[in-house]
């Protein structure tokens, strides 16, 4: 199976936008916070594509698993 952790706990601070550099980040509160969770999964490239177009229509932020 594969690890679980939680990215943020209650909170998300915005990067501040260039103009604003000397203002204070923006602090907004997160009601559903994020987990990561890495798995491995075998399809063929068919699969793939679809897999990946599943994620993208239900707004799920995917990236590579880094190499250690």
């Amino acid at each position: 199976m594969g690890a679980c952790r939680p990215v943020a706990p209650e909170t998300m601070v915005q990067q501040p936008q260039a103009q604003q550099s000397q203002s204070q980040p923006v602090v907004e509160t997160v009601e559903n916070p994020v987990t990561v969770l890495d798995f491995r999964v075998y399809v063929t490239r068919d699969q793939m594509l679809k897999l990946k177009g599943f994620l993208k229509e239900n707004g799920i932020r995917f990236e590579p698993v880094p190499k250690q």
